[in-house]
């Protein structure tokens, strides 16, 4: 059982996904959240992005907390409490991601791998709602050589969304649609291609 636990990527540039953000006096701007891929440090150089392909930037990590203590560096999975600093903090908001800067960027699709839950309607070229970290996108989904995923199985999807949203390769995801009762849960998956070509 344990082999099948996912290990997050702790190496490399840092990616979190704001689940809430709020002023603090004496401190500034901060926003929580569980990093999800790579490290952050103390001086570290950010950037904001969210639903504009610019991003926020000239932003610099002023502090950090994990599970109540002070931390000079946090690591993927590691719940996260980060202080910003610099011109564009007014800008930070809840479902925006903060990222190295430099390293990652919003896009407007991705090419993913979806498995189909067993109870669900087949997925075919349809409009869904598409959950990436702390975001939530409306987007146009086509299966990538077929027709249709039949439920219980698992294929390739493109996915154009209605504005652009943060992502990087691995990156996991949940699709919905639209139903009676609320919005179903047709599949979960992962991002293949953050930056698929454009045709």
């Amino acid at each position: 059982m344990g082999s099948n636990v996912e290990t997050r990527t702790h190496e490399g540039a840092g990616f979190l996904p704001l689940d809430r953000v709020f002023v603090k006096e004496g401190y500034g701007t901060i926003g929580t959240g569980t990093t999800l891929r790579g490290s952050f440090q103390i001086g570290d150089s950010v950037q904001i992005l969210g639903d504009e392909l610019d991003p926020a930037a000239e932003l610099k990590i002023r502090g950090l907390q994990s599970l109540g203590s002070a931390q000079e560096t946090v690591l993927a999975g590691m719940r996260t409490a980060i202080n910003l600093t610099g011109k564009d903090t007014d800008a930070v908001k809840r479902g925006m991601t903060v990222t190295t800067s430099g390293a990652f960027c919003s896009v407007d699709s991705v090419i993913a791998w979806v498995e189909i839950l067993g109870q669900a309607k087949s997925l075919e070229e349809e409009g869904v709602t598409a959950h990436l970290g702390t975001g939530e996108r409306e987007a146009h989904c086509i299966p990538l050589g077929t027709e249709k995923i039949e439920a219980g199985e698992s294929g390739s999807v493109l996915l154009r969304f209605d504005r652009p949203i943060p992502s990087f390769a691995g990156q996991k995801l949940v699709l919905r649609r639209p139903g009676i009762h609320g919005q179903a849960i047709i599949a979960g998956g992962e991002v293949l291609d953050p930056e698929p070509p454009q045709g």
